[in-house]
């Protein structure tokens, strides 16, 4: 009997200290729930602890509010700049260039054709060069070899059988023909004949002799066309235009479709 006397306030010994902290929980409820209740705070470690739950919420909640905007503003873009090149004549070239997102690698380079330098003369100088003094721009220049005939030569024009009087052309080295009289030094009024259709000049030339051997400078008159519309006719056969053609005594001259024929010849 004294032995499980002893058992039982053992095992009362052992199962009390359980039984004590659940009264202590316990109580400690009641209290928290009557200070609750009477409108107290409750103890700081409870404090703390929701302080860190409500932390923990708001953080994570941030941290997702972070990872979505970071997300909304890291969102690929394409830009597009525009780039201008000018060439040497003032030639403009636009080319575009992209960049980021999937755009820039399907973007199709632009090309620019690049414009050489043209360094060819205008015939500005040309034309000043050749004005008359009535202003007109001549199509001819009077070459350096031009001189005046040491042979008094002169043109016979005839109209049908009709012989008109005689012109001379050795007082100066060359002679226009046309039919704008502010420049043409032998009118010719057909309609066929163009404003500077024909010249003849005197040029000096160096031949050689019947042996070959010396060598000398002789005067001889040449017919040249100015690229007239309707040509020009040495004795009878049109000839080809910005070329010199030789002249001798009795040739026979005719500009564009007129009738009026010209016979050179010179005195003795």
């Amino acid at each position: 009997m004294e032995r499980a006397t002893v058992k039982r306030e053992n095992d009362a010994a052992t199962l009390s200290p359980p039984r004590r902290r659940r009264r202590d929980d316990d109580n400690d409820d009641e209290q928290r729930s009557h200070r609750v209740a009477r409108g107290g705070s409750p103890p700081p470690q409870e404090q703390y602890s929701r302080k860190r739950k409500d932390r923990d919420h708001n953080g994570h909640s941030n941290s997702e509010r972070d990872r979505h905007s970071a997300a909304a503003t890291t969102t690929p873009t394409t830009t597009t700049t525009t780039t201008t090149t000018t060439t040497a004549d003032g030639e403009y070239g636009a080319k575009s260039e992209g960049g980021g997102g999937d755009g820039g690698s399907d973007k199709k380079k632009q090309k620019t054709k690049k414009v050489k330098p043209n360094f060819a003369t205008s015939g500005k100088l040309a034309d000043e060069a050749n004005r008359s003094e009535t202003g007109v721009v001549l199509k001819w220049n009077e070459p350096g070899e031009a001189r005046r005939p040491q042979l008094k030569w002169r043109l016979f024009p005839f109209k049908g059988e009709e012989s008109l009087e005689s012109i001379p052309v050795h007082k100066h080295a060359s002679y226009l023909f046309g039919r704008d009289r502010k420049v043409a030094a032998i009118p010719t009024d057909h309609p066929s004949c163009s404003g500077q259709h024909a010249v003849l000049v005197h040029r000096e030339v160096q031949v050689n002799d019947e042996t070959e051997v010396n060598i000398r400078t002789v005067n001889k008159p040449y017919i040249i066309d100015l690229q007239s519309a309707n040509g020009t006719l040495l004795n009878g056969k049109r000839i080809s235009s910005r070329r010199y053609y030789e002249l001798r005594s009795k040739d026979v001259l005719k500009f564009g479709q007129s009738s009026r024929e010209f016979v050179l010849l010179h005195d003795e």
